[in-house]
This record gives C-alpha cells, sequence and structure tokens, in this order.
C-alpha cells in the first residue's frame, strides 16, 4: 500500500510542472492581447478629449466675444447717458453762471441805489469837524456856506454825516461821508465843488489842506473808473484842446469831444486811432 502511494504522489508531481507551464503561457498571452486592447482604447479616448477640448475652446471664445459685445453695448448706451448728463449739467452751470451774474448786477445796482444820495469829503484834517456827528454835520454845512460858497448851503438837509471808520491809525487823513437828504443837493455839491475847491486849501491848526468830493459808489464803480482814466489821459494827449470827463454816474462811463463839437460815450478798450 505504501509503495502504490508514493507511485501515485510521483506521478501526480511529475505532471503538475507542464500544467503550470501551460497555464502560464495562456495567461500571459491573454494579458498581452488585454493591454494592447486598453492602449488602443485609451490613443482613442485621448483623442476624442482633445477634441472635445478644441470644441469647448472654441465655444468658451465665442462665450467671452458675446459678453464682450454684450458689456460694449452697455457701456456705450451708459456713456451716452453720462454725455446726455453732462450736457445737461453744463447747461444748468451756464445758466447759474448767468444768474449769479445777474445777481452780482442787482445787488450792485441796490449798492449804488443806497448810496445815490451821498458824497465823500477828501482832505479834512482830523478834528477839524469835532467830536460827535451833530458836530459833524454842522462842519459840513458851515464847510459848504463859508468855505465853498455855495449859495444855501446851510439850509440844506443833511440825515448823517461821519468820519470813515478806518485810516487814521496809518496815519492817513480820514474822508467824512455825508448823506443827503435830498439827490439834488449831492448832484450840485458835485457839480460846483471842481470850481469851488480848485486853488482854495482849507487852513486849520496852521496847516493848509487841498480838499476834493467825489461820489460815494462801489468798489466795482471805482476799478472802472481806474481803468477810464488811463484811457481818458491817452484821449486828452491826442486831442488836448477837447474835452474828456469822467461823469460821477453809475454805471462808470466816458465822455468826449468829438471833431464836430459834440460829447460821445467812448467804451474801454477803444482804439485811439478809431477815434476822430
Amino acid at each position: 500500500m505504501d509503495t502504490l502511494e508514493k507511485e501515485r504522489k510521483r506521478q501526480r508531481m511529475s505532471s503538475s510542472p507542464a500544467k503550470l507551464d501551460d497555464d502560464n503561457q495562456d495567461g500571459g498571452s491573454s494579458r498581452t492581447s488585454s493591454i494592447s486592447g486598453e492602449h488602443d482604447d485609451t490613443r482613442e479616448e485621448i483623442m476624442t478629449i482633445a477634441e472635445m477640448e478644441l470644441l469647448s475652446t472654441d465655444q468658451k471664445l465665442n462665450m467671452i466675444l458675446a459678453k464682450v459685445t454684450s458689456m460694449d453695448l452697455k457701456l456705450s448706451g451708459r456713456l451716452d447717458k453720462v454725455e446726455e448728463k453732462t450736457k445737461v449739467t453744463e447747461e444748468h452751470i451756464v445758466e447759474i453762471r448767468e444768474e449769479i451774474d445777474n445777481l452780482k448786477r442787482n445787488v450792485e445796482d441796490h449798492a449804488n441805489r443806497l448810496r445815490r444820495n451821498n458824497v465823500i469829503f477828501h482832505g479834512i484834517p482830523e478834528g477839524a469837524e469835532g467830536t460827535n456827528a451833530k458836530n459833524c454835520v454842522n462842519f459840513i454845512q458851515s464847510f459848504m456856506n463859508n468855505h465853498m460858497k455855495i449859495e444855501d448851503a446851510e439850509t440844506w438837509e443833511i440825515e448823517r454825516a461821519h468820519r470813515s471808520p478806518s485810516g487814521s491809525q496809518h496815519g492817513r487823513t480820514r474822508p467824512i461821508f455825508v448823506k443827503f437828504l435830498r439827490y439834488e443837493n449831492r448832484v450840485e455839491v458835485l457839480r460846483q465843488a471842481p470850481e469851488k475847491l480848485k486853488d482854495n486849501e482849507f487852513k486849520f491848526r496852521g496847516q493848509s489842506a487841498r480838499i476834493y468830493v467825489s461820489d460815494d459808489v462801489t468798489y466795482i464803480v471805482r476799478q472802472d473808473r481806474k481803468k477810464l482814466t488811463e484811457l481818458k489821459k491817452a484821449i486828452k494827449t491826442k486831442f488836448p484842446k477837447r474835452k474828456v470827463f469822467i461823469p460821477p454816474v453809475v454805471p462808470a462811463i466816458l465822455l468826449r469831444e468829438n471833431s464836430a463839437g459834440g460829447l460821445v460815450r467812448v467804451a474801454l478798450g477803444t482804439k485811439l486811432n478809431t477815434l476822430d
């Protein structure tokens, strides 16, 4: 029994390697075929993915282009609205500037109207009028009557008269502002003052002072007259025998005598070679 069993085991062992070799050969061939097929499938899959990626890129570019076009249209529309609003705003600014200019002119006109009965006496020494407002009124009436020799000036009604609040601390003689009750009195003083005060100095405490009278106007009018004064000098140099003057009116104007003997108005910026 033992001998027979051993023989069987030997036969089984001798036949197993061949079977294993066959199995190994069959398995290797199968795996090679499988790998080759997988490579082919992978190649096709890669090609498909690449094509899809290319197609996807075109689609993305088209989508981006569509979005850019849409944004461009929106921006164009917004720019048009901005330009329209800017135009409207600029028109409003022009209107506002015109309104401001009108307001300035109205304020200027109103300020000059409030001063229309006023005159200013320049050069009267400090202290000549006394120490209070009432003395100042009495002094001006006496000055017009006795020094300027204006007839009936002592009967003219003066609402108020006072020194300018500033100036003496800087060593300058402060002018005296006078407001007449009636406009006619103001006109008469300004009309007679150049003749009455010419070569007629006022003496006070041993000193002599040259006095002149001007109308009371705003800073803008004074600046305009200053510019006209330069033009007046140039005209007077060219036409020394003709009348050229700046009347005490508002707004500031310059009048000159032409070749026919009439008075004409001269505007700022007028060229001398255009005058006859």
